[in-house]
């Protein structure tokens, strides 16, 4: 291992641990479309961690979670073939092909076949996955023996603070064999309609949210479920849940129509008070800080990693509406909270409902997690969710 393999910057690439199974054979990754200007914002020497996330295109929820691996970019590439299980089962495209001219896998790499996902059976992938998996540096590793975990949504991000998980990846990586191969061009410039190589081995072997309109989450009393607060923050721990309980319905129709209608937004607000208070304190005991802004219902933040998540009371009569609703505020509110700050990584983004959602709508989230926003939904006091959501926030805990 080159002794200064790890000096700052070091980045991270993350994607599922079967695709990393790709990787080992062709010896490049690949960012979709839309993220040129990310590609091309990558130079040859730079050093990315392999970060394999928990499987979606083979049976089994046990592999990846963690750092796999290593490497050091040599070049730089186009396709137009599929060649990852997203691409050949999901329709997805990741078109901007980066080389590594140097990877260092933490896993049993012999164990993986070099030849086609395509020409693999599934339980083979999914051996081949828990290969690379072995000595895996897991998030509660780095949190419980560093004090640091990088942020692990995105395609791509910086590793803010490498020094502090550097003891732990150098203990890895002591004895590791480097996987040397070949690479394409240095620059981002290359034309070849699209055709790519496989590298063949030579060898194998803080920030915070900063300040503003911030506090910790569970002060305002001015917002409700149905959107944002409708002025600034005010003080207190909790907001005022004690309105329905006081309700006189009197004689009047006009008057116990209002009052019912009182009545029922109460409950909603309660209830919506309810699942962000489940949410906020499960993340408020893995470590991170919960807060809520002018527009935010809440904002939790652990070294690297942010979260923003919008809370919607739905029933059968809402459930549209509300969904919707809460998908357009994520989108304005990472906007509004995230880009216009000083942040460099987009939040995992999180719609936390009151219930399931029914089967028609929970197709459409499921769709919705391949653009990175999760749902999750509180009964009593347990967070469920579909299963790809779930296991995103249960690797943050």
């Amino acid at each position: 291992m080159r002794s200064d393999l790890l000096n700052a910057p070091v980045y991270k690439f993350s994607g599922r641990i079967e695709h990393w199974v790709t990787t080992f054979h062709h010896g490049f990754w690949g960012l979709p479309e839309g993220e040129r200007s990310k590609w091309e914002r990558i130079s040859a020497g730079d050093v990315f961690l392999f970060h394999g996330t928990k499987p979606e295109y083979i049976d089994d929820n046990d592999a990846g979670g963690g750092v796999i691996g290593v490497g050091v970019v040599g070049g730089f590439d186009t396709k137009d073939e599929a060649v990852w299980l997203e691409e050949l089962q999901g329709g997805r495209d990741y078109p901007f092909l980066i080389y590594f001219e140097e990877m260092y896998w933490f896993g049993d790499s012999d164990a993986v076949e070099s030849v086609p996902v395509s020409e693999k059976e599934e339980t083979q992938l999914i051996d081949e996955s828990h290969a690379l998996s072995e000595n895996i540096l897991t998030f509660g590793e780095m949190r419980e023996d560093a004090g640091y975990s990088f942020n692990p949504m995105g395609v791509m991000s910086e590793v803010k603070e490498i020094q502090k998980l550097r003891p732990l990846l150098e203990g890895r990586l002591r004895g590791v064999d480097v996987d040397e191969r070949d690479t394409p061009s240095a620059t981002h410039d290359s034309e070849n309609d699209g055709e790519f190589v496989t590298s063949s081995p030579t060898s194998t072997g803080s920030g915070g949210l900063g300040s503003g309109s911030r506090q910790q989450r569970g002060s305002s009393s001015d917002r409700s479920s149905g959107g944002s607060s409708s002025g600034g923050p005010s003080s207190g721990s909790r907001r005022d849940r004690s309105g329905a309980d006081d309700v006189e319905v009197t004689g009047d129709e006009t008057e116990v129509s209002f009052v019912r209608d009182t009545a029922d937004t109460q409950q909603k607000n309660q209830e919506h008070e309810h699942i962000l208070d489940v949410v906020e304190d499960t993340l408020a005991d893995s470590g991170f800080t919960v807060e809520e802004t002018e527009y935010s219902d809440l904002i939790a933040t652990r070294d690297d990693t942010h979260l923003l998540a919008e809370a919607k009371y739905i029933d059968e009569s809402n459930e549209r509406d509300q969904i919707r609703y809460a998908i357009g505020q994520l989108a304005e509110y990472r906007y509004r909270d995230f880009r216009l700050g000083d942040l460099d990584d987009d939040p995992l983004r999180f719609l936390v409902l009151s219930q399931r959602p029914t089967d028609g709508y929970a197709r459409f989230l499921k769709d919705l997690q391949s653009e990175g926003i999760y749902t999750v939904w509180v009964d009593d006091e347990t967070i469920k969710g579909l299963s790809e959501s779930v296991s995103v926030f249960s690797d943050l805990l």
